[in-house]
Parts: structure tokens; sequence; C-alpha cells
């Protein structure tokens, strides 16, 4: 097993980079006088700066490095789902929220219960009600969707946001693919962190670079 360290000066001074591989698992981090850890976009920085020829060829080939094998033993997704799915996939996720109207109506439901439980021993709450007490307080799915036309002005607009696909449930959004099964082996995507191997020529290339550290 390849367990070694490198420390790698880029742009006359201006990033280290400090590599570790430990029992095939690997470890990148770079510092700047602003930056320091997972900056990987330092690296275009870097090139603008007093760069060597042999940096300007390393620090491309780095940066792919960098990008698909850092903690290489922390994979969400099996053989399968890292071969087929584009789990960088950006998609926008808007969150709603029921208005204070909504949240009122719920409130005054509760009340009219409590009191005519108190009174008579006995509630009865409408369908349309049970349904209002049913809403929840916030949702990912488009209500026009999701809840009867009756209900679907309870609810307003409260943010957006823009995330890859790999980081959200179905039930956030549609494309969402996290514990989503793999159609060959079954394995869910995102329920445990697995380990990929990191290919011996991308090891050897690491081992060549910077100084022992």
């Amino acid at each position: 097993m390849q367990n070694f360290k490198r420390k790698l000066s880029l742009g006359g001074g201006y990033m280290t980079v400090d590599i570790e591989v430990t029992d095939n698992r690997l470890s990148i981090c770079g510092e700047t006088k602003d930056s320091c850890g997972q900056n990987v976009d330092d690296l275009d920085t870097a090139m603008q700066y007093n760069v060597t020829p042999a940096e300007k060829a390393i620090i491309p080939k780095l940066r792919d490095i960098w990008n698909k094998w850092h903690l290489n033993d922390m994979r969400p997704g099996c053989e399968h789902q890292r071969a087929e799915w584009d789990t960088s996939e950006k998609v926008e996720v808007i969150t709603y929220r029921l208005t204070s109207d909504a949240l009122k109506g719920q409130s005054e439901i509760k009340r009219q219960a409590e009191e005519d439980l108190i009174k008579t021993g006995s509630t009865n709450i409408s369908d349309l009600n049970r349904e209002l007490l049913s809403l929840p307080w916030e949702t990912k799915k488009d209500p026009s969707t999701s809840v009867s036309i009756h209900f679907q002005k309870c609810y307003k607009e409260q943010k957006r946001e823009t995330k890859a696909v790999g980081w959200l449930y179905e039930k956030e959004h549609p494309k969402g693919l996290l514990c989503k099964p793999c159609e060959t082996c079954g394995y869910k995507y995102g329920s445990q962190w697995l380990k990929e191997d990191i290919p011996a020529d991308v090891l050897s290339y690491l081992k060549t670079l910077g100084r022992a550290a």
C-alpha cells in the first residue's frame, strides 16, 4: 500500500498544496495568504502568477485529480450510480410556507375544538377544516399540485435555492437522488459512505509532485 505525503509550492509561493495518501485514501488541502482548505479554485489564480512551465503543466491535472479523488473513501454513490448519474446537476428548489392567515385559521379551529370538548365532551371538525389542519407549515412541493384548490392560496413562496440533485430527496424535488436505489445493485444513494480506490497511475503521478512532507 502506498502511503506518502507531498508539499507543492505554486505561483512563486502564492499557494502551497498538501497532498496525503494513507491506505488508498487521498486528502488534498491548499493554502494561500487569504484562504485554506478546499480552495481548489485558487489553482486558477496561481496560474496568473510567476508560474514555471512545469507548473503550467501540473496545475490542470492537479485540479482534475483534486476534484475527482479528494476523500475518495466518502463516495455517496455505488460504482453504477457514479458511472450513470449526474449527481451535480443543478435544479431550482422553491420553499413554500403557510401564510399568517392560514396559521390563524389553524389556531382558531384548534381553539374551537378545545372549547367544544370542554363544554360538550365531544367535537366535530368538518372535512375542510381537517384538511386545513393537516397542511404542513413548510413544503417544497408546489401547492398547485400538492393540495386541493381550496387551500392553494394558503401558501406563499418563502425562498428559492439552486442545489445539486445529489443533495436532494425526491420529496424535495422530482430529480432528487438521495436514497434513490440503484437499478443494478439496489444500493440507496447517500445511505452510507463508500470507498472508490484511486487508480495506480494517479497515485504514481501524485508521488512525483513537490517534495516529501
